[in-house]
């Protein structure tokens, strides 16, 4: 050990009497340094001139939103690994080329030292000037604590421990390339092409299966980016010091073939040794079941909830998420092309694998013309093919290979996708059968944890049935039309639709009785009469307690008020207006949440703002008492006159006027009501709207969050999951503009000068002797 420390001590010598490891260093700090104050800058205005920030230590380090056209727009920890890799060449090139170059090798080979110990010797060297490298980086983080008011110290911590890592694995593959040559230059140029190499490989070779895995782990490529995010893994924190460890005996097998002039064959097996060790020890550090995970920021953000993890705990047998890719679908596109999405599925619930470890996740390429879904575009260009004829000219153009396609004969009919209508879909899926469709196949994020859990749930507990009641002209699941229901609750690719939330939606009728199954029917705005036969089938339902959701119109009163008064003694009134204004126009209505009901029945989705937007709509009345409690929901503003309009009809061409002569009533109008009894021991629930436009298409922002309210209330929490993330308090810099001003020079000009004029003292005095 002691030989390993005086070869480091004296590189560490060479290293800083020469100029360029001063020139590096100056231009490292600088650049950084901009960054830092650019960055910091923003947040010192934010609390001079606004009421502060609510995630600096985020915004200043760990911001991955990078822009291409503009320098330093990501925090800091993410530009630093973006280049760091320019600096470490210049550094490596010359630490055993020069060695080699002028001779001094021999006489290092004539002495008893071992090449381990001198290659240890320079890593270590190296090793001590990517910390006096990352000194600066940690000034920054400290200023950064002392001056922010809630700062997230061990985040940012982790993430300068990332950079200090990927700095070492940089020195070791520098080492190794440099001992390739004798000519500097090509050691540098050797590097530069090594490190861009090892970036990219992880998208290499991904179609073939034994290959991808290896390829997409050695990738240096975003292995820091989980330190910047602040998580500690043991799979990343065992691979920086691997891939040193890998390089660093690369070039002792590469010295000790030259010092002991062994044949290239047995220097070529030691090479194929190391790296099988190196895969051998690699594949083991990924094993889910063997990984740990520290989450160091304060507020748990890579972690799934609470709620989250007592899902994930609470399913007692193996989960199978299956991608379905139909290649012919219109879905299909560069974010699930093959072989690109394999890995990146995998990577995509890394998050909940690390809470379920013998999770497994896969990806089927398929082909079927027999999709609702199909690519259109690409289909009407060969009219006349058949389905196995257009697969293979899109395999032609798009580089697919046809082999690792399944016909849809080769699929598991168990898992349903013709029923389905062979879809682009997630499919989780126990050992004992259970499964449950996820069909949003956008990239996830923590911010789809509430879909995402609410699929795993569905194999816990069972997916709430709505039942969708049809045969009176009531609006439709099945289209995109804009009056019609399919985007709120229905629509597959739409991430807020019920049907990513944990239910199953499906058409029911009247004819019969409602299903057992059925947790809660909805009656859209139907607009023929509905049979008295119907009518005693609805009449059953509420009987035994069935949640039920009535939403009608006011022009369709006539046809929905009958059925309203006798089962339940409410009634629709006429259109509701008012005089309008500016902002607003009389086809319009905007109408207030009643907090207070809201928050007695714990309908804590519901409330979107403290108005709400509708129209034309009617008001709900109680006419009489059936043993239900009253609760408003909505209601009209009662500082603002408001009547049913009974003589206007187009009320986006003529204006409305109030006229009590003509039967017209002025008050306080509740345009949504919830009812509540207890019945069989249960609480029944009962919601009445006199809007069925708020839940169409074209209004899914405002419909999605309502309806999810009412729908989380009727399932007494279970589904929609509501999971807020605990949100960061706002938070001030403690410095003024003026006096960051003076710091900012010091940071950025005066630091570096000092740095500039002692390598020149050092270097001038080395001159001198």
């Amino acid at each position: 050990m002691k030989m390993i420390l005086k070869i480091a001590k004296k590189e560490w010598m060479q290293l800083f009497f020469s100029p360029i490891a001063w020139l590096l260093l100056v231009a490292f700090i600088v650049q950084t340094s901009l960054i830092f104050i650019h960055r910091y800058m923003s947040m010192v205005d934010a609390s001079a001139y606004h009421s502060g920030y609510s995630a600096m230590t985020h915004y200043i380090f760990s911001n991955v939103n990078v822009s291409a056209m503009r320098a330093g727009t990501g925090g800091l920890w993410i530009n630093i690994q973006d280049f760091l890799f320019l600096y470490i060449p210049l550094l490596t090139m010359g630490i055993v080329s020069r060695e080699i170059a002028n001779g001094s090798i021999k006489l290092m080979y004539s002495s008893p030292l071992r090449n381990s110990q001198i290659i240890l010797g320079k890593f270590l060297a190296l090793v001590g000037y990517a910390a006096v490298m990352m000194a600066p980086l940690l000034f920054y983080v400290l200023f950064s604590y002392a001056t922010i008011g809630v700062f997230d110290l061990p985040w940012a911590l982790t993430g300068l421990l990332g950079l200090f890592l990927l700095a070492c694995t940089y020195m070791a593959i520098g080492i190794f390339v440099s001992s390739l040559t004798h000519h500097q230059a090509i050691a540098a140029v050797g590097t530069f092409l090594l490190f861009t190499f090892l970036s990219v490989v992880g998208g290499m070779w991904q179609q073939y299966d034994w290959m991808r895995e290896f390829a997409y782990w050695l990738s240096l490529k975003g292995r820091v980016t989980t330190f910047i995010h602040g998580l500690l893994c043991s799979e990343d924190l065992i691979y920086f010091p691997l891939i040193c460890a890998a390089f660093l005996t690369l070039t002792v097998i590469r010295l000790n073939s030259v010092r002991q002039k062994l044949s290239a064959g047995l220097t070529a097996c030691r090479y194929v040794g190391v790296v099988a060790v190196l895969f051998a020890v690699g594949g083991l550090s990924c094993v889910p079941q063997l990984m740990c995970f520290w989450d160091t920021t304060a507020d748990q953000h890579n972690s799934l909830l609470p709620e989250s993890q007592e899902v994930m705990k609470a399913i007692d047998e193996k989960v199978t998420i299956t991608s379905y890719v139909n290649i012919l679908d219109y879905l299909y596109n560069n974010d699930l092309a093959y072989p690109g999405f394999i890995m990146r599925n995998r990577k995509e619930f890394e998050g909940y694998v690390r809470f379920k470890p013998d999770m497994k996740v896969k990806t089927v390429y398929y082909y079927a013309m027999e999709t609702p879904e199909l690519n259109m575009r690409f289909a009407n260009d060969f009219p006349e093919a058949s389905e196995k004829e257009l697969t293979l000219k899109f395999c032609m153009k798009n580089g697919i290979d046809p082999g690792i396609l399944k016909s849809k004969e080769d699929l598991d009919p168990n898992v349903g996708l013709k029923e389905a209508g062979y879809p682009t879909v997630r499919v989780f899926r126990t050992e004992s059968g259970k499964q449950a469709f996820y069909t949003n196949m956008y990239r996830s994020s923590i911010y789809d944890e509430p879909e995402v859990i609410a699929t795993f749930k569905r194999l816990v507990t069972g997916a709430p049935q709505i039942g969708f009641v049809q045969g009176h002209r009531e609006r439709r699941l099945d289209s995109k039309e804009p009056l019609e229901y399919q985007t709120v609750l229905n629509g597959k690719r739409e991430k807020r639709a019920l049907c990513n939330n944990g239910f199953d939606i499906r058409e029911i009728t009247l004819d019969q009785s409602v299903p057992e199954d059925i947790s809660i029917v909805m009656l859209a705005d139907p607009r023929e009469e509905i049979p008295a036969a119907h009518e005693k089938v609805l009449e059953e339902y509420i009987a035994r307690g069935g949640n039920l959701i009535l939403l009608g119109e006011p022009r369709r009163r006539d046809i929905f008020n009958p059925v309203l008064r006798r089962l339940l003694g409410v009634e629709v009134t006429p259109q509701v207006v008012f005089a309008g204004d500016a902002a607003t126009p009389q086809n319009k209505l905007k109408v207030l949440f009643q907090t207070e009901d809201i928050k007695a029945l714990n309908m804590k989705r519901l409330v979107l703002s403290e108005r709400m937007m509708l129209q034309a709509a009617g008001g709900i009345d109680v006419v009489e008492d059936r043993g239900f409690q009253t609760y408003v929901l909505t209601h009209t503003d009662p500082k603002v006159s408001h009547w049913t309009e009974l003589e206007t009809t187009d009320l986006s061409d003529e204006k409305a006027e109030y006229n009590p002569a003509a039967g017209e009533e002025e008050r306080v109008f509740n345009t949504m009501i919830a009812l509540s009894r207890e019945v069989n021991g249960k609480q029944q629930k009962i919601l009445v709207a006199g809007d069925t436009d708020l839940f169409n298409n074209e209004n899914q922002a405002s419909g999605c969050h309502v309806m999810h309210g009412i729908t989380n209330w009727m399932t007494d929490g279970e589904f929609p999951l509501f999971m807020p993330r605990p949100r960061e308090q706002n938070t001030k810099v403690s410095l003024t503009p003026d006096q960051f001003g003076v710091i900012q020079w010091a940071f950025s000009v005066v630091l570096p000068l000092l740095l500039a004029i002692g390598g020149c003292f050092l270097w001038f005095r080395r001159k001198a002797r």
